[in-house]
C-alpha cells in the first residue's frame, strides 16, 4: 500500500476516515496496545490529512466491564495527547461506556482530531439546531447519568430488525460538522453477524443480509426522517464502521466445492464440561469431500467453523481476495450508496495472536466487513483530480480480528463532477474488475 500526503486544490481539506473494531484489542490491551496505537499513528502521519474521523466498535471489548471500559478512558486520553497529534489543536470524543444499560448500549466510540491550519471547524446542536464552535479537547461519555447529548445521536436497533441475534448491542452513532465551509454528517454503525455459518450457507441471500439490509435502510430512513434541522439528504453523508457485511456464503461454497461430495454429521463438543458441569452437545457439520479422493476434506463447516484446509489462507488472499468480489453484493441493494472501488484483502477475520496476525481465522469465511460508504453529494465533494486511497491499516502485523480500514481523499470546497473512469475511483459493488471500471452506482452493477 503506498502512503501519500495529499496535495490538490487551494482550499481542499485532506481527510481520513477510519473504521476499527477494537473488541479484540481491549481483550488484549497488555499485548496489543501498542502495536494497534504504532500502526495507527503511522499511517496518520505518513499521510497528513488536516481532520481525522476514527470510529470504534466494540468499545471495551467484546464484553464490557467497569476495568475493560477504565481502558478505553485511557485509549482516547493517550490518543489525544500523543506526541505524533500536537498539530491538531481541537479534538473530540464521544464514548459509549453505559454497558449497564442494556437497552441502548452500543459499545461505539468515535474520536475526531482537526488540525490547527483548518479555519472553521464546527459541531451541530441537534438540540438548537445550530452549529457551534469547537474549542481543545473535549471526552463526551455515554453513562448512567447521562445518556445523550446534542451533539450527538446514539441509536440502537430494534430488536424486531434481526429476531436471531442474540445480545443485541448493534446501533449507529451520529455527528455532523461544519469544515471549512463542508457539512459532512459522520456516522459510526456496527450491524448484526453471522452468527450461524450453517445458516448462513443455506440460501442466497442469507437471513443474516436480509437483516443487514434492513439495518442499513433503517439509518437511511432515520437520518431522512430527522427533524433536526436539516436532513442527511443535502449533505455530505460518509457511514463507515464495521457493517458486518458477508459474502454470499451460499454461492463461495458451491464455487469452493463444484467438485465435491456433501457429507452431513453429527460431532461431539470438544470442551468436555461447560461452567455448569453439562457436557458439550453434540454439534452439527457439513463436510465437503473429494469425489476422487473420499479421504481429502476440501471444505468443513460449523457453526463456528469454516475450514478451507491446506488451501485456507492461500485461496482467501489470493490477489487480496479479488475472485471472492463477485459475492460481495449486499450494497447491490442500496443504488444510492457509493463506494470506492475495493483493492485490499478482507478485513475479517484475523488470527488473534501477535506473531500470526496476517493470518485468517477459521471461524467465518473472510469477508470486507469494515467498510467506508457515502451519498452521491459525498461522491461529488471528492476532489475528482487527486489521488487517494482505500485500504487496511496494519495488514502485516496483529490488529485484531478485525483490520482497521481507511479511506484518505480530498474534499472540495464545491461538488465536482461525477468522477470519471481515469480517476481509479469506483463503486462496482458485484464486479470490481480493476482500478479503471467503470464508475457506477452500487445498485447499477452487473455480475461480469
Amino acid at each position: 500500500m503506498r502512503t501519500m500526503e495529499l496535495s490538490g486544490g487551494v482550499d481542499d481539506v485532506p481527510v481520513m476516515f477510519v473504521t476499527a473494531n477494537v473488541g479484540t484489542l481491549f481483550e488484549m490491551a497488555d499485548v496489543m496496545m501498542n502495536i494497534w496505537m504504532k500502526e495507527f499513528l503511522k499511517s496518520v502521519t505518513d499521510r497528513k490529512p488536516k481532520f481525522i474521523a476514527l470510529h470504534c466498535q466494540e468499545i471495551g471489548g467484546k464484553k464490557a466491564t467497569r476495568e475493560s471500559m477504565a481502558q478505553a478512558d485511557a485509549f482516547v486520553r493517550d490518543l489525544f495527547s500523543h506526541p505524533e497529534f500536537r498539530e491538531y489543536d481541537r479534538a473530540r470524543a464521544f464514548i459509549d461506556e453505559n454497558f449497564h444499560d442494556l437497552e441502548t448500549f452500543t459499545a461505539l466510540g468515535s474520536f475526531y482530531l482537526a488540525h490547527r491550519s483548518l479555519r472553521q471547524v464546527q459541531l451541530w446542536d441537534f438540540q438548537r439546531n445550530e452549529f457551534a464552535p469547537i474549542l481543545g479537547s473535549d471526552i463526551a461519555v455515554f453513562s448512567p447519568t447521562t445518556r445523550t447529548f446534542s451533539t450527538s445521536e446514539k441509536v440502537r436497533f430494534p430488536m424486531d430488525l434481526h429476531p436471531l441475534a442474540k445480545g443485541n448491542r448493534k446501533g449507529f452513532l451520529r455527528t455532523r460538522w461544519n469544515i471549512d465551509g463542508r457539512t459532512l454528517d459522520l456516522i459510526n454503525v456496527h450491524m448484526f453477524y453471522d452468527e450461524d455459518n450453517l445458516v448462513a450457507m443455506e440460501t442466497s441471500p442469507s437471513q443474516y443480509t436480509s437483516a443487514r439490509k434492513l439495518g442499513l435502510q433503517h439509518i437511511l430512513n432515520s437520518l431522512v426522517a430527522s427533524a433536526n434541522g436539516r436532513g442527511s439528504s443535502d449533505v455530505a453523508l460518509f457511514i463507515f464502521g464495521d457493517f458486518n457485511f458477508r459474502l454470499d456464503v451460499h454461492e463461495v461454497v458451491k464455487k469452493l466445492t463444484e467438485n465435491g461430495i456433501r457429507q452431513e454429521t453429527m460431532v461431539n463438543g470438544i470442551n468436555g464440561l461447560d461452567h455448569n458441569g453439562v457436557a458439550d452437545p453434540p454439534k452439527a457439520r457439513v463436510c465437503f469431500l473429494d469425489n476422487v479422493d473420499l479421504n481429502k476434506l476440501i471444505l468443513t463447516i460449523e457453526k463456528k467453523l469454516f475450514d478451507h484446509h491446506e488451501n485456507h489462507d492461500y485461496v482467501f488472499q489470493l490477489d487480496n481476495g479479488k475472485w471472492l468480489r463477485t459475492f460481495d453484493s449486499e450494497l447491490s441493494a442500496f443504488p444510492d450508496i457509493y463506494e470506492v472501488e475495493i483493492g485490499f484483502a478482507p478485513s475479517y477475520p484475523y488470527v488473534e495472536d501477535i506473531e500470526k496476525g496476517q493470518y485468517f481465522m477459521k471461524t467465518r469465511c473472510p469477508a470486507w466487513c469494515d467498510r467506508v460508504i457515502m451519498n452521491e453529494n459525498s461522491w461529488r465533494t471528492i476532489n475528482a483530480h487527486v489521488p487517494l486511497e482505500y485500504g487496511l491499516i496494519g495488514s502485516s502485523v496483529c490488529m485484531g480480528d478485525h483490520k482497521p480500514v481507511f479511506l484518505l481523499c480530498n474534499l472540495s470546497q464545491h461538488q465536482s463532477s461525477p468522477l470519471s473512469p481515469s480517476n481509479g475511483r469506483s463503486v462496482v459493488q458485484e464486479t470490481r474488475t480493476s482500478s479503471r471500471s467503470k464508475t457506477t452506482k452500487c445498485g447499477d452493477c452487473s455480475v461480469a
